[in-house]
C-alpha cells in the first residue's frame, strides 16, 4: 500500500513538471508560466482538504483521480492568462487587465468546469461496484477541477497583476525552435484550410461529418474493448466456498473442515518448508479455515504471489474427497467481491412453484459445467445449492407486536438465527 502511495505521489510531482514543461514550451516566457504552474500545487491541496471535509479518505484511488487532474486545473488558469494578458498587450494597466480579463471569460471557464463535473454524477450515485470502485476518482477530479475554477479567478489574477509587468509582449526576442516551430506552423496551417473547406458549403461540411462519423464508428467497433477487459488482478489470496450436503450441525462441519486441512497439510510452508518441488503447485504460506453450521470457507495466501491462483484446485481437490461436499475456490478479482470478477455470468431461474424451479437449475447446471467444464478453469457454482432437503422458509415480522415486546426486526432477526443454528 505504501508502495503504491508512493508512486501515485511521484506521479502527481511529474506530471506537474511536465505541464509546466509544456506551458513554457509554448508560452516562452518564465512570468506567465510561473503564475499558471502555481494553479497547480494551490488547486490540488486544496483538494485534499476539500476532501477531508467531505470526509473522503486519502487512498491510492483518489491519489489517482489527482493525479488525472494535474492536467486539467491548469484548463481554466491558461484561458484566464490569456485573456487577461491580450488586455495587457492593447495597453491596459495591471490591475484593469487583471481584473476585466477575469471578469470577461469567467462565465465560460464555470460551464467548462461545470461540463467536467457532470460527467462523474451517475458514478457518485451508482451503488453498484464500478461505482463504489471509482467514487473517490471521481470525487477527487471534481473537486480539483471546481477549486481550479476558484483559482483561476482568484489566484490567477492576483499573480498576473504582481508578474506581468510588461505591457506586450516582444515576439521579436522570443527564441525560435526549428522543429517545433515548424511543427505548429503547420499544424495551424492545416487546421485553418480545414475550417474554410467546411464553411464553405453546406454541402460539403454534411459530408465531412459524415465521413468522421463513418471512420470514428469504425475505429470504435474494431477496437472496442471486450467485455471482460478488466483484470482479474494479482492478489495473493485464493478464497473458497464448501458447499456441504444440508443439515451438518457445526461440529460435523468442523469436522470435515479439518480433514479438507489435513490434506492439504503436505503444502504449507511450516510444515514442509517453503520450496515446492519440480510440478508441483506453490506452497501455502497461511491456510484459514472458517466453518458455519451448512458451510464453510477455506482460503490461504501463497509462498509465491504469482502462483497464488493454482491453490485454488488443490482446495477443490481436497474438499472432493468429502461425500456430497463440493468446494469453488478461486483468486478473488480486484473488481468483484467474494468469487465474482470481471468475467463472472449470472444465469436467474424464477418462477412460482420450487419444483420445476429446481430440476431446470439442475439441468442449466449440469449443461454449463459440458460447455464450461471446471478443467479449462471455468467455476460453475449453484447459489443456493442445489437441493431440496432444506427448503427456504420466508418469515416476516410484525413490527406493531415487535415494538409491543420491546423487540426490534434486527434483534428478532438475530435470535432467530440464533435458534435455527441452535437447532441445527
Amino acid at each position: 500500500m505504501n508502495s503504491a502511495i508512493s508512486l501515485v505521489q511521484q506521479n502527481i510531482i511529474i506530471g506537474g513538471l511536465l505541464a509546466a514543461a509544456v506551458l513554457m514550451l509554448f508560452l516562452r516566457s518564465w512570468r506567465p508560466t510561473l503564475v499558471v504552474s502555481l494553479a497547480i500545487p494551490v488547486s490540488v491541496i486544496g483538494s485534499f482538504v476539500a476532501m477531508a471535509a467531505l470526509g473522503r479518505s486519502l487512498n491510492v484511488i483518489s491519489l489517482a483521480g489527482i493525479a488525472f487532474a494535474v492536467g486539467m486545473v491548469v484548463d481554466a488558469a491558461i484561458v484566464v492568462l490569456e485573456n487577461i494578458y491580450r488586455l495587457r498587450q492593447e495597453g491596459q494597466s495591471r490591475a484593469d487587465a487583471a481584473y476585466n480579463g477575469a471578469s470577461q471569460v469567467w462565465p465560460a471557464v464555470l460551464v467548462s468546469s461545470l461540463t467536467t463535473v457532470m460527467v462523474f454524477i451517475p458514478i457518485l450515485i451508482m451503488e453498484l461496484e464500478a461505482g463504489q470502485l471509482f467514487r473517490d476518482i471521481a470525487v477527487a477530479i471534481s473537486v480539483s477541477v471546481m477549486l481550479s475554477l476558484l483559482v483561476s479567478v482568484t489566484v490567477i489574477p492576483a499573480l498576473a497583476n504582481r508578474l506581468l509587468v510588461h505591457n506586450a509582449a516582444d515576439s521579436s526576442k522570443m527564441k525560435r525552435l526549428p522543429i517545433v516551430d515548424d511543427f505548429a506552423r503547420g499544424f495551424i496551417n492545416f487546421w485553418q484550410s480545414y475550417t474554410r473547406l467546411v464553411v464553405r458549403s453546406k454541402l460539403g461540411a454534411v459530408a465531412i461529418v459524415a465521413a468522421i462519423t463513418v471512420v470514428a464508428g469504425l475505429f470504435t467497433a474494431i477496437f472496442a474493448p471486450k467485455l471482460d477487459y478488466l483484470p482479474t488482478g494479482n492478489r495473493n489470496f485464493v478464497f473458497g466456498i464448501v458447499n456441504l450436503p444440508p443439515g451438518y450441525n457445526l461440529d460435523t462441519v468442523n469436522e470435515i473442515t479439518e480433514r479438507i486441512a489435513e490434506r492439504t497439510r503436505p503444502l504449507w510452508a511450516s510444515e514442509t518448508g517453503p520450496e515446492s518441488a519440480l510440478g508441483e503447485p506453490p506452497k501455502f504460506e497461511r491456510f484459514m479455515r472458517v466453518p458455519f453450521a451448512g458451510r464453510a470457507f477455506i482460503g490461504g495466501t501463497s509462498v509465491d504471489p504469482s502462483r497464488a491462483a493454482e491453490l485454488g484446485p488443490v482446495i477443490e481437490e481436497a474438499a472432493s474427497h468429502e461425500p456430497g461436499t463440493r468446494a469453488f475456490a478461486r483468486q478473488p478479482s480486484l473488481f468483484g467481491r467474494s468469487l465474482g470478477s470481471g468475467r463472472t455470468i449470472d444465469v436467474d431461474i424464477r418462477g412460482a412453484d420450487l419444483n420445476p424451479i429446481y430440476d431446470t437449475a439442475q439441468q442449466v447446471f449440469f449443461r454449463l459445467m459440458g460447455t464450461l467444464p471446471f478443467s479449462q478453469g471455468h467455476r460453475t457454482r449453484p447459489i443456493p445449492s442445489l437441493t431440496l432437503s432444506a427448503p427456504e422458509v420466508r418469515l416476516t415480522p410484525d413490527r406493531i407486536r415487535l415494538a409491543d415486546n420491546g423487540l426490534s426486526a434486527r434483534s428478532w432477526g438475530s435470535r432467530l438465527t440464533r435458534s435455527t443454528t441452535d437447532c441445527a
